[in-house]
């Protein structure tokens, strides 16, 4: 008694996108597209890196801003007469 067994076939359809892209400028931004909705995806989920890059330009702001007054105090003697310029208004008129 001999027994057969048979698979049945399928053909397999190759993916082809909804709306073939053609121009490789095109493709290219729509790779870049990808990539930058990912990164953002990213970096919304951590928000260590959120409150950093929020609180950066406040230290440079405040804190070095404290530090560096009076170096720019020093260079503020270029300045036409009775002009004040501070670390602070420099970064942030």
């Amino acid at each position: 008694m001999s027994t057969t067994v048979t698979t049945p076939t399928t053909t397999m359809t190759p993916m082809v996108p909804t709306t073939p892209i053609t121009e490789p400028f095109q493709r290219n931004l729509k790779a870049i597209g990808i990539i930058w909705y990912r990164e953002i995806l990213r970096y919304m989920r951590d928000w260590t890196r959120v409150i950093t890059s929020l609180m950066q330009p406040l230290l440079f702001l405040f804190i070095f801003g404290a530090g560096l007054s009076g170096s720019i105090s020093v260079a503020s003697s270029q300045l036409p007469p009775g002009t004040q310029l501070d670390f602070q208004t420099f970064i942030f008129p």
